[in-house]
């Protein structure tokens, strides 16, 4: 417990993007975290316009844990890591990752390009296309079309003339719709697909060959188009799953896309598919990912994560569709290729949900937690087929898993953490049984949960959002701390993303957290926006601990699915790669992290490799980044 506090708030953005912390008393402040004497409140420049997903893992290759984010259509991060817990400015741009490489910010926003030079400049802001002309009385009037594939709502000011054209497509449902423009002054044109948001629909620019391209500028970096006709469309990014898909040491990104509210299968099959990137270092190569045999079938593809099912020693990959349409299983074959295989391995689901990967009998296979829309349920691996056993039933489904052998009896635990109620399972001989948080001192309800050992006393305890961090005792039950509580005066959390991990390499894990927060205005309507903060850990203690990186073999070098346990002087503590994992719907976190209390030494550490075979380490030191690489057979 903490005997005082101190409040840290976030201002508005800077001109710069940047978020900066100021002190704040509590009677005046609006939204703020308490931080005590155990966090320190760091700078970040990090995108959370339109957040969807917020997650940390090694883009570079350094061993130090970057940050990413999923924002739908709108501008994402990609933040390195200095190696002392600082990130600088977002490397969207450099790596390569932009929606569209023809035109890198691109991306939707609240910001406003640099009006620099005269013409007309289109971009996004806040789902709507701006036509934005500028200083232009001095060149010729400027003629074209955009065609979008939803209706649109177009409000223009008196420099610009336009007309409408509707289409109906052949499926007499959907229409396509042409805007002939013509801008003769300076002012705007707000143009607003329909329905709201629809930033992810395909356009199609046509400007008469007449007009100077050196007048026409697209996105926030206002890049020149190199042809009168060309298409923008943002891709409407949901998961991220990190895995060095080729071989060469470096993480290689897989992106699922959502489905364009339905509107996917009037596209072209390029249009719709979901997103595969290796990693070049220092720059992203996109993929076909058709060409690998991926399929896009409706799928409005919300989490996506690595798994090696069948025990080949190549990843798989599973997808939630939503929206009714079958999850999908990809199998990969030995040739890199894959074929999605859902249905005959039984896990072709149609509610949505969140899954949980983990080896939840201890028979050295992947089973699957679900967490659905009205239940939640394990399916258990069979020889590469999935059983279904339900749990219980709930009127309600989960915003975040997270997994840990929290009562150190060997096997795994989850907390489904949910706004409404939550619940722990607890594992007893690979039966898990759900019970009501509040008996064992956790909060009823949360917007999202993270297993973390934030002292290093060997005790794994429970961060959530909005009520902070919960401290386990010594008898498996836990008590309030209030560090990292959100506390709000006039404003109401309705959903967070948050990771823990070493920023800054002395062992403690840090928090990155996003808050969605909603302002009731007095006429009734209600103002929403993201917040982010950054904390550093720097609670006063003298636990040692041992953060431990796995690297398999070929196919699975991230050792996803592998288990290391560490017995020290007074006890054994278990952990799986993946279990680290704080984002919602992607992947990427796969160092593991050992609170050793007073043990300054491990006697033993046991590694069972994702193939099944262990590996025996004795006598290791504490307080150390240790890397543990798999022997050649």
């Amino acid at each position: 417990m903490i005997a005082c506090s101190e409040v840290w708030g976030k201002e508005k953005p800077q001109m710069d993007n940047s978020n900066v912390y100021l002190p704040l008393l509590a009677n005046l402040a609006d939204k703020w975290y308490v931080t005590g004497n155990a966090f320190t409140p760091k700078n970040l420049q990090l995108d959370d316009f339109r957040l969807f997903d917020l997650g940390v893992t090694d883009l570079d290759a350094d061993n130090t844990l970057d940050l990413f984010t999923a924002n739908h259509s709108a501008r994402q991060s990609f933040l390195l890591n200095n190696g002392q817990g600082e990130f600088g400015e977002n490397m969207l741009t450099p790596l390569g990752l932009d929606q569209m490489l023809l035109f890198p910010g691109l991306e939707d926003s609240s910001d406003v390009p640099a009006f620099t030079s005269p013409g007309l400049y289109v971009y996004w802001r806040d789902s709507i296309l701006v036509f934005h002309a500028h200083q232009i009385m001095g060149i010729a009037p400027i003629l074209g079309s955009a065609t979008f594939y939803p209706e649109i709502e177009v409000n223009a000011g008196s420099s610009f003339d336009f007309n409408l054209t509707e289409q109906t497509l052949p499926n007499d449902e959907e229409v396509v719709t042409r805007l002939d423009f013509t801008v003769s002054g300076d002012g705007e044109m707000l143009v607003t697909p329909l329905p709201v948001p629809s930033v992810g629909s395909p356009i199609v620019f046509v400007f008469d060959t007449a007009v100077d391209l050196n007048n026409i500028f697209i996105g926030d970096a206002a890049i020149i188009p190199n042809d009168h006709t060309f298409q923008i469309q943002l891709k409407d990014r949901h998961g991220m799953a990190w895995h060095d898909y080729n071989n060469d040491g470096q993480l290689d990104v897989y992106m699922s896309r959502g489905g364009n509210r339905g509107l996917s299968d009037i596209y072209p099959v390029e249009l719709t598919i979901d997103e595969f990137y290796l990693n070049g270092q220092p720059q992203f190569t996109p993929v076909d990912t058709t060409s690998l045999g991926f399929v896009k079938d409706g799928c409005a593809a919300r989490q996506v994560g690595w798994v090696d099912y069948n025990n080949d020693n190549l990843l798989d990959l599973y997808i939630v569709c939503a929206r009714g349409e079958p999850n999908q299983l990809y199998h990969q074959a030995v040739n890199g290729q894959f074929t999605n295989v859902a249905a005959t391995a039984k896990l072709a689901l149609r509610d949505d949900g969140h899954f949980a990967w983990l080896d939840v009998d201890d028979d050295r296979d992947m089973d699957m937690f679900w967490a659905g829309t009205g239940d939640y349920r394990i399916y258990v691996n069979e020889l590469g087929t999935f059983i279904r056993n339900d749990i219980i039933q709930v009127d309600n489904r989960a915003q975040k898993i997270t997994l840990a052998d929290y009562d150190n009896d060997g096997d795994p635990d989850l907390f489904a953490a949910s706004s409404i109620d939550s619940y722990l399972f607890q594992n007893q001989g690979g039966v898990l049984t759900a019970v009501a948080p509040e008996s064992v001192g956790l909060p009823q309800s949360a917007l999202t949960a993270n297993w973390v050992d934030y002292d290093n006393d060997g005790l794994i305890d429970l961060h959530t959002i909005p009520d902070g961090l919960y401290q386990q005792t010594a008898n498996h039950m836990f008590q309030a701390t209030n560090l990292l509580q959100l506390q709000t005066v006039a404003l109401t959390p309705k959903e967070a993303r948050a990771s823990w991990f070493d920023a800054n390499g002395d062992g403690k894990r840090d928090a990155v957290a996003s808050t969605f927060l909603e302002a009731a205005n007095i006429d009734g309507s209600t103002t929403s926006e993201w917040f982010s903060g950054y904390f550093h850990n720097v609670v006063d203690t003298d636990n040692n601990w041992l953060t431990i990186k796995l690297i398999g073999r070929q196919g699975n070098t991230e050792a996803i699915g592998g288990t290391v346990v560490v017995k020290t002087e007074h006890g054994e503590y278990r952990q799986q790669v993946g279990w680290s994992e704080g984002a919602r719907y992607s992947q990427g976190q796969y160092h593991l992290y050992f609170g050793l209390g007073v043990n300054d030494r491990v006697d033993q550490i046991t590694v069972v490799w994702p193939d099944g075979t262990d590996q025996i380490i004795e006598d290791v030191s504490a307080n150390q980044f240790l890397i543990i690489e798999q022997p050649l057979q």
